[in-house]
């Protein structure tokens, strides 16, 4: 496996949409939605000099990630009924490596019946390191010193504190809800929701950055096909709402079964061999695909949850009158 400083590859992602002829404005805040009648044409924004700007547009895509700009303030955000964690994280130089090949490995730690460490190598010898846990949990006996808690965690675990030891930590202690989103629509007249915007999952198996570029590029598909056939309805991102939310949706019936104390994959593969593939497949970003058999399977270890009944466009939306 590999990993990246998330800063370095935006940048790079940024760079080469730039390169690519994309017109990049960079410090800048959008404020609000431009709405004619009910169809959004465009945002208002304010630089950091305070100057306001207006950008007007046949099609706005939201990419705004976590904040989900427009499900938020539209009233389209659902938070998950059970996938409500929050992670604690900072970044160490000179942890144990495993040898070769497997030097960027990432590691997931168990936090028996609470949670999970990530591990995940860097280069330049860094390691990020976090908890993902119930605040509740990770809280309790009045805690709320970032630091505190996660050094707390990492004394209750001996593989993460072994490997650890020879390590020094640097940086900030971050602490930040893992919350799993949702919004109730892909898209509406004029607007399209993107990535982390559209819907943020559970971080457990690292797939929102591949949900993003994945709804980037079926987006930008769409529109295209649109714009060709002048033909600019929010209708027309039906089928980009329900495949997206196909692939979201086989993921978050893993996270289910993987916080559930009853259920891991070694006893599933071991009592199921033959759909080792499936999992497999899944976990790797093949999303898209019929995984009945495979929930079937999950399901005598623990229960999988039903789909949620999400990600359609709202073709007429007004927005509210202050």
């Amino acid at each position: 496996t590999w990993q990246v400083m998330r800063a370095e590859f935006d940048q790079m992602l940024l760079d080469n949409a730039r390169a690519k002829g994309a017109e990049v404005i960079e410090e800048i805040t959008v404020k609000e939605l431009l709405w004619e009648e009910d169809r959004v044409v465009g945002v208002r924004t304010v630089t950091k000099e305070g100057e306001e700007k207006i950008f007007r547009a046949p099609l706005t895509f939201d990419a705004t990630g976590k904040e989900a700009f427009s499900a938020t303030r539209n009233g389209w955000r659902k938070r998950d009924p059970y996938l409500n964690k929050v992670a604690v994280w900072t970044y160490y130089k000179g942890a144990v490596r495993q040898e070769g090949i497997d030097e960027g490995t990432t590691g997931v730690a168990f936090v028996p019946e609470k949670g999970w460490f990530w591990w995940i190598p860097l280069h330049d010898n860094r390691l990020s390191l976090g908890v993902v846990a119930e605040g509740k949990y990770l809280s309790r006996e009045g805690v709320r010193d970032p630091k505190a808690m996660l050094e707390r965690e990492i004394e209750k675990n001996n593989w993460v504190k072994d490997n650890l030891a020879p390590a020094k930590q640097f940086g900030e202690y971050y602490v930040t809800n893992e919350f799993t989103h949702h919004s109730r629509y892909c898209a509406t007249e004029g607007l399209v929701l993107l990535g982390d915007a559209y819907c943020f999952l559970d971080p457990v198996f690292s797939s929102g950055l591949m949900l993003a570029l994945k709804s980037g590029v079926m987006a930008a598909d769409v529109a295209h096909e649109a714009f060709t056939a002048g033909d600019l309805s929010a209708k027309r991102f039906t089928g980009y709402g329900e495949t997206l939310r196909e692939g979201i949706e086989n993921m978050r019936k893993l996270c289910y079964a993987f916080y559930n104390e009853n259920f891991s994959f070694g006893k599933l593969v071991q009592k199921h061999p033959d759909i080792a593939g499936d999992v497999t497949d899944c976990l790797s970003g093949d999303v898209n695909k019929d995984f009945s058999r495979m929930f079937k399977c999950i399901e005598d270890f623990c229960p999988v949850p039903d789909s949620l009944p999400l990600g359609e466009p709202l073709p007429v939306h007004k927005p509210a009158v202050n």
